[in-house]
C-alpha cells in the first residue's frame, strides 16, 4: 500500500551501499511525520551478505522493513522514492569518463550517518581487543578480480609493524572496531577503503 524505496546501483557492493544507499536514511528522517511509519523497501539481495545483513538489522530494527525479489515487479500505490544525496558512479566499461560534475558528495549527510552507524554499536564493542592490529594493511582476497603482487608489498609493509586483513571476512563488529581504533591504514583502492567512515579524524590513511 505504502513505502520509502530505498535502492540504488550495486547495492552489494560495500562503498555505493554505505556511501550512497543507507545514507538516504538520513533524509528519510527530514520527511513529514505522515510518512515516517512508511515501511521501507529495500533490495533482498542485501540479506545475501551477512555483514550487510547485519547492519541492515541494526539501522532497521524499528521500523518495518520490505525486501524486493530480484525478477519481480512491484507496484506500491503511495511510494516516495529518495534520490541518493551521494553520486559517484563507478567506471562500468569502455571508455567512459568519469568528470568532476557526474560525482557530487554531501558531507554533512555523511558525518551524519557516520555517527549513526557508531551509536549502533555499544562502547563495549568499540573497546580495542589487544590481538587486533591498529596499523592495518587492506588486503584483497584470493578470489580478486583485480590481482597484484600484494605478497611483496605486504612483506615490505609487515616491517613497518602493519598487518594485513581481510574485511570482508570480519564480522560487521569487527569491521566497524577494527577502523575505529586503527591508526594508519594502508591498500590499494577499492571498496574496503569505505570503512574510514568509521575512523577517527586523527587516523592516517
Amino acid at each position: 500500500e505504502k513505502g520509502i524505496a530505498l535502492s540504488g546501483s550495486y547495492e552489494k557492493n560495500w562503498y555505493h551501499l554505505l556511501i550512497e544507499i543507507l545514507p538516504k536514511l538520513e533524509l528519510v528522517e527530514k520527511l513529514d511525520a505522515q510518512f515516517q511509519e512508511y515501511p521501507l523497501i529495500l533490495p533482498a539481495s542485501l540479506l545475501e551478505i551477512p555483514n550487510i545483513q547485519a547492519l541492515i538489522e541494526r539501522l532497521t530494527c524499528n521500523v518495518e522493513v520490505v525486501f524486493m525479489e530480484k525478477l519481480f515487479s512491484y507496484e506500491v500505490a503511495d511510494c516516495i522514492f529518495i534520490e541518493s544525496p551521494v553520486l559517484a558512479p563507478p567506471k562500468t566499461k569502455g571508455n567512459l569518463v568519469r568528470t568532476p560534475t557526474s560525482q557530487h558528495i554531501r558531507p554533512e549527510i555523511i558525518k551524519s550517518f557516520r555517527s549513526k552507524i557508531l551509536n549502533l554499536f555499544t562502547p563495549e564493542e568499540l573497546e580495542p581487543r589487544p590481538n587486533e592490529p591498529t596499523r592495518i594493511f587492506l588486503a584483497r582476497g584470493e578470489y580478486s578480480t583485480r590481482p597484484y603482487n600484494q605478497d611483496e608489498v605486504i612483506n615490505v609493509f609487515e616491517k613497518y609493524g602493519f598487518q594485513a586483513i581481510y574485511s570482508d571476512q570480519l564480522l560487521l563488529v569487527e569491521q566497524v572496531r577494527i577502523f575505529f581504533n586503527a591508526e594508519c591504514i594502508v591498500g590499494p583502492s577499492g571498496a574496503a577503503w569505505t570503512n574510514i567512515l568509521f575512523t577517527r579524524p586523527s587516523t592516517k590513511g
